[in-house]
């Protein structure tokens, strides 16, 4: 999803949700992908696709081995740099949330759970990225404590609550009468609010 403003509503491949704010379907082939050349510099990236039948654990695996060749400093560049998508991603499922309270929107429902999928692959990233840092190079990240400080934020908690709202309000909408709307609602917010507090605490283990 894009907040950019200037980016036109003609773009085959967004659409726009609310004033001001795209949304990128980025499953579709696009016009200028083989254009994207320059991108094979940042292989050692977390956003490097999985190689052909490579689980997720494989390829932590593999991005953790390459950041290590790459040393401190470009460690700590891609730290900071997940750290900032989770930040986008948060924002991003709070707009999306509170566009589409009661998750009637398909798309805006899946972008939500996709989103909540990318951030905890994220922070399982960042903390495998940390122990390789205090156990190869002997310390913790120079930004331990803005991300100490980022993962105890409201947002991220508030972001999941809306989540897990929006997913059982779409699951329900086929079989929801109008009179059973209102206690349907106040039924998703409970199932999100706990999904918030388990999540927020399954973080703190390793913070």
């Amino acid at each position: 999803m894009s907040t950019d403003p200037s980016r036109g509503s003609t773009d085959a491949e967004e659409r726009e949700i609310m004033p001001g704010v795209f949304m990128t379907d980025f499953r579709r082939p696009t016009a200028n992908s083989s254009n994207n050349s320059n991108n094979s510099s940042n292989a050692a990236s977390s956003d490097a696709g999985l190689h052909g039948d490579e689980t997720e654990t494989e390829e932590l695996d593999r991005i953790v081995a390459a950041m290590a060749d790459a040393g401190e400093l470009a460690t700590e560049v891609e730290l900071d740099r997940l750290r900032n998508s989770i930040t986008h991603l948060v924002r991003s499922n709070k707009e999306l949330h509170e566009f589409d309270p009661d998750g009637r929107d398909a798309e805006l429902v899946e972008a939500i759970v996709e989103n909540v999928a990318v951030i905890a692959k994220q922070q399982r990233l960042i903390a495998a990225l940390e122990d390789m840092l205090l156990q190869r190079f002997g310390r913790k990240p120079r930004s331990r404590r803005h991300q100490e400080s980022h993962y105890r934020d409201a947002a991220l908690a508030e972001a999941l609550q809306a989540d897990g709202g929006a997913r059982e309000a779409a699951e329900n909408a086929a079989t929801l009468t109008p009179s059973s709307s209102a206690s349907a609602s106040a039924t998703t917010t409970a199932t999100g609010t706990e999904q918030a507090q388990q999540v927020a605490q399954d973080q703190g283990a390793w913070l």
